[in-house]
């Protein structure tokens, strides 16, 4: 797991604007704690929360990140992320050599 993470964090599930979710670092999924009657009351919400726990912008996105993917893929790291949350590309020293890169990626079994 990377360093850097909180211990939990308050995000937004994607498929609903009007949910405040909470991820905790390491595990897998979100538990619901409240819907909220707009998406202005929802965020208002999920920041007051992260501000509460200290919680940054880029620790946030990847809290979220890791919730859904792991927390051992690079997106759960919040050094990937600038101060936005928007994810970094790759700097050219770690890409692997050995790996496709994304324009080599084989799409083929879809």
């Amino acid at each position: 797991m990377a360093a850097g993470l909180p211990a939990a964090a308050a995000v937004e599930i994607a498929s609903d604007p009007l949910a405040v979710a909470m991820v905790r670092a390491g595990c897998r999924g979100y538990w619901l704690i409240h819907v909220a009657d707009h998406a202005g009351e929802a965020a208002a919400m999920r920041e007051s929360i992260n501000a509460a726990l200290g919680v940054t912008i880029p620790q946030r996105e990847a809290m979220a990140a890791g919730s859904m993917f792991g927390f051992s893929c690079p997106a759960a790291d919040p050094a990937h992320y600038d101060d936005a949350g928007r994810l970094r590309p790759p700097a050219a020293d770690e890409i692997a050599p050995d790996k496709p890169g994304p324009a080599e990626h084989d799409c083929r079994g879809w």
